[in-house]
């Protein structure tokens, strides 16, 4: 049987599509949702599947393009601190299991409100902290630990002088709270505010990468979202703030989110 070039070309696109489609089309019905609503939680790479513009179903985070990956450097016995990605990549902590990940910065921001992501810092050192960025305002300020959330006991800091002030939520990065994020409140609260520094470790500091992760991995989110609206409540309650803000840096920052 003689069979033209043209009838073998379409015999084999057929085979062909009959291996693949299959497939797709059961990942959109299984799930009943359309393929762009599959693909929108999800990391496809080193950036958020909703952001691509292929239709192509979301591809694993281990397919991230870099060299050598962050954990094979780390086991090469560089510091957490000094892991370097690809250029064109940032450094960031996955929240589910503490590890480090390459990724491209556009989608970084994103990654972090969702909770899927935080930022990776240097070890902790009392020598350079963010601290030193602050600057105190006119108000002369006292400060005291408070028990807000059962027994857990946060910071505040507060002007001397009475006052209505507006309240800040104050969450610690992935080191917990520590005098860093304390003095931080102080001069904070320098500028006309009450803040309350909470602590979402129940009392653990750590000083280094290694402490830090294990701190992130044991974090309760529902727990710590219970914290952050004791704090918000022990605010209005004993300083009658009318107004209520929040800030964090990295770990804290997807928390104050």
């Amino acid at each position: 049987m003689v069979v033209n070039l043209a009838s073998f070309l379409s015999i084999s696109l057929v085979l062909l599509l009959s291996v693949f489609l299959p497939s797709m089309v059961t990942a959109d019905v299984a799930s009943g949702k359309p393929s762009w609503q599959i693909m929108s939680d999800q990391v496809c790479g080193d950036v958020l599947c909703s952001d691509t513009k292929s239709s192509i179903l979301p591809i694993s985070v281990s397919s991230i393009a870099y060299f050598p990956p962050p954990l094979k450097q780390i086991s090469q016995g560089v510091s957490p601190s000094n892991v370097t990605c690809t250029e064109g990549k940032a450094l960031v902590l996955k929240q589910s299991n503490g590890l480090p990940a390459c990724l491209t910065p556009s989608s970084i921001e994103k990654l972090i409100s969702r909770g899927w992501a935080i930022h990776i810092l240097p070890d902790y050192s009392d020598g350079n902290n963010n601290s030193e960025i602050f600057t105190s305002g006119e108000f002369v300020t006292e400060s005291e630990p408070v028990a807000y959330f059962g027994d857990t006991k946060g910071y505040v800091a507060k002007p001397v002088i009475d006052g209505n002030y507006p309240g800040i939520v104050m969450i610690h990065e992935w080191w917990g709270l520590n005098d860093n994020i304390k003095e931080m409140a102080d001069k904070l609260a320098s500028h006309g505010y009450v803040v309350l520094a909470v602590d979402l470790y129940d009392g653990d500091v750590a000083t280094t990468s290694d402490q830090a992760r294990q701190l992130v991995n044991a974090f309760d989110s529902e727990r710590g979202i219970q914290n952050m609206n004791s704090a918000t409540s022990f605010l209005t309650e004993n300083y009658s703030t009318k107004n209520i803000g929040s800030v964090g840096w990295c770990f804290g920052g997807g928390q104050s989110l």
